[in-house]
């Protein structure tokens, strides 16, 4: 093979640290390197993966280690997410303006439609998502999104730079038309500006 690329769009690759400079599609960037069996979107490295794959991985884990996984999959998204937002941080991108990043991500990148407020009366972010990948065709008595809360706390602790505390307030896999979640300083002195 040849080293060959496909792009979803000729010339629309923008690299990582540019995406504070446009805001392009997500997916446009996204480029298959035959060869090398890689997919990159805006020059990083990805992989594609079923949802209902990374679903079973949450309940094989859940299975094996019980409510040993809820930590795990926590620590693995705020691990995840505050990467995510450092490397857009380091790349020059405003901290107010990482939430924009984060809802293309997330919408872009199959989560799920994800939308973003404040809450001033409990001095909290709140982030919604609609069609969250992790909750969907899962049923549970509890909220289920670990990782994505860990991720979504992994962010705003880049942002803030400070630790942050994420809660499931609503999840899809409970019968809640979407997931919901919390974002406050562990204190909750002032609201956050994310």
């Amino acid at each position: 093979m040849s080293g060959k690329t496909e792009s979803c769009k000729e010339g629309s690759s923008i690299p990582f640290g540019h995406w504070h400079k446009q805001l392009n599609s997500f997916v446009a960037q996204l480029k298959y390197i035959e060869d090398k069996g890689e997919i990159q979107v805006a020059d990083t490295d990805w992989i594609l993966m079923r949802s209902s794959t990374f679903r079973e991985m949450m309940k094989g884990i859940e299975e094996m280690l019980g409510s040993a996984a809820t930590s795990i999959w926590l620590g693995m998204g705020k691990s995840a997410g505050k990467r995510f937002a450092e490397e857009l941080l380091e790349a020059g991108t405003k901290p107010v303006e990482v939430p924009t990043f984060l809802e293309m991500f997330f919408t872009q990148g199959g989560w799920g439609v994800i939308q973003s407020g404040k809450d001033l009366t409990k001095k909290v972010a709140v982030i919604r998502i609609e069609n969250c990948a992790t909750a969907r065709k899962y049923k549970s008595n509890r909220p289920m999104c670990f990782f994505i809360s860990g991720f979504i706390s992994g962010v705003a602790d880049a942002i803030l730079n400070e630790v942050t505390d994420c809660t499931e307030t609503k999840c899809m896999a409970k019968g809640d038309p979407f997931c919901e979640f919390e974002v406050e300083r562990p204190s909750n002195r002032e609201p956050l500006s994310i």
